[in-house]
């Protein structure tokens, strides 16, 4: 069995950090502004165990202990709280794979970096994971959720091609994107049977069966990926 490496959540307090701060809301943090933060990620437990209907600002005012006004300064309606939530889910699973990806000393530790990556981000936010469902739920509705959900697939493929192409130079970019692809739906399956079905006793299966479908995919398209890396 594979083993899911332990991120170090230390590395995310994402309510202290400045620099998730400023990606999130394009700007620098002054005194204060941590509550804006402090509000995601209320947003994000909440919507995690109550849904998002249920979502009101006299709500999220109550988890972060702050009222109801407060709310409304840092955010002019639910939607706009829900778009910040999905952004820092994305951007919390892109800093977990990164960060493992470049610990990775070979091409075939990188891309099992990468499926790594996607189940210690679940491991360690469970709530993001049922969010990200949701979110893709109404990607299906709205085109501007659509579109950022695009927008997160394809930096994931784009990842996944570079990494591909480190371990077969052969291949060409339009061949190594439509393997990152196919790689990132195969995670995605098994991320979404985990979170709906099986989490957290499960984890570890569906860790390995991403990365036993992945290497016979890349087999079957003539690349010799080493798993045992």
């Amino acid at each position: 069995m594979t083993t899911i490496p332990v991120y170090p959540l230390e590395r995310m307090v994402l309510s202290k950090s400045d620099d998730i701060h400023s990606r999130l809301f394009s700007y620098k943090p002054g005194r204060g502004d941590t509550t804006r933060l402090k509000i995601v990620e209320a947003a994000i437990s909440c919507m995690a165990n109550e849904g998002l209907e249920d979502i009101t600002f006299d709500l999220l005012g109550e988890k972060v202990g702050i009222g109801k006004a407060n709310v409304r300064y840092h955010f002019a309606n639910k939607k706009d709280v829900f778009l910040a939530a999905i952004k820092l889910i994305v951007m919390t699973a892109q800093d977990i794979t990164i960060a493992l990806v470049k610990k990775a000393s070979t091409p075939h530790a990188q891309i099992g970096a990468v499926i790594d990556g996607a189940f210690a981000w679940l491991q360690a936010f469970p709530a993001h994971g049922k969010v990200w469902l949701l979110f893709m739920h109404l990607a299906t509705r709205n085109s501007e959720y659509l579109k950022l959900h695009h927008e997160a697939r394809h930096a994931g493929a784009s990842r996944l091609a570079a990494l591909l192409r480190n371990l077969n130079p052969e291949l060409s970019e339009k061949a190594a994107l439509g393997l990152g692809r196919d790689i990132q739906k195969i995670i995605t399956s098994e991320i979404l049977e985990l979170i709906t079905c099986r989490f957290p006793e499960k984890l570890g299966d569906h860790h390995r069966l991403a990365s036993e479908r992945s290497k016979a995919l890349l087999k079957a398209n003539g690349i010799l990926w080493k798993t045992n890396r």
